[in-house]
């Protein structure tokens, strides 16, 4: 009989085995890598979202760390994670009642209304806010425009629209109040980091500056873990990649990505 540590274990290996460098270009906005680190920094959100809605915290953590198995299938990609989910479960002797219910959140968790269960509001709040919402956002963000070759100048310009207007539109689309309070601190958060950027590039330099132009370095293959650890390596006098340095700017942007990588607002 596995223990539910066991059952974590094994779904954490078939998942990195699926996900860990998938795809092996740039798919969309995915490129190799990302969804793996999605899935754990949803899952961290989805289990802190759970405490306080008082969702069952089992169920949630299971169909966080199954919710993307289906994205090699293309998109759309929930009844994929379904098929994909449901031998996994039925091997790792998961009954069938919680079975059906994790198999239900991940077939939903691409769109949700208010009368669904908490666990399935539960994922669906924290897979929105993890890909739209806070400094991780801000950086998929400058990934994604530097790999279509998009100057810092360009993303700046197009970032306004897309933090005060689009995400607005988006923001309406989250359904639980501990979830939307997450998104209102994250987004605050991103606003932070547009405003020094474009402080930075009408003085022609400054670190926010020189983020930008260190994601647009890392864009083939960017990693977010890969990503921090050169930042703080950075804030303790290491070498410095393309003109990163010291700065209250940096620290605080590098304790923001640990906070939300680890499902804190």
């Amino acid at each position: 009989m596995m223990t539910s540590v066991d059952v974590i274990r094994e779904i954490a290996r078939i998942v990195e085995a699926q996900l860990g460098d998938w795809p092996p270009d740039w798919v969309g906005f995915n490129w190799p890598g990302y969804t793996y680190q999605h899935t754990w920094r949803v899952r961290h959100l989805a289990l802190a979202l759970a405490r306080e809605l008082g969702a069952d915290d089992w169920v949630v953590e299971l169909a966080a760390l199954l919710h993307d198995i289906g994205k090699p299938a293309g998109e759309p990609h929930a009844e994929p994670g379904v098929e994909r989910a449901r031998p996994i479960l039925d091997a790792l002797g998961i009954d069938a009642p919680t079975r059906d219910r994790v198999l239900h959140i991940i077939g939903g968790h691409l769109a949700c209304n208010p009368t669904d269960p908490p666990e399935n509001l539960t994922l669906y709040d924290a897979d929105f806010i993890d890909a739209n919402f806070g400094a991780i956002a801000f950086t998929r963000y400058m990934s994604i425009r530097a790999h279509r070759e998009a100057t810092p100048q360009a993303m700046a310009t197009e970032a306004r629209e897309w933090l005060y207007v689009r995400l607005m539109e988006r923001r309406q689309r989250l359904i639980t109040a501990p979830g939307a309070h997450v998104a209102d601190a994250r987004l605050a958060r991103m606003r932070d980091i547009y405003a020094q950027l474009a402080a930075d590039l009408a003085a022609g330099d400054g670190p926010a500056l020189a983020v930008a132009r260190y994601i647009m370095s890392d864009a083939a293959r960017p990693s977010l873990a890969r990503q921090i650890s050169v930042m703080e390596r950075v804030l303790n006098g290491q070498p410095a990649p393309d003109g990163l340095a010291p700065s209250s700017f940096l620290c605080d942007l590098v304790a923001s990505l640990r906070q939300e990588s680890e499902g804190r607002a």
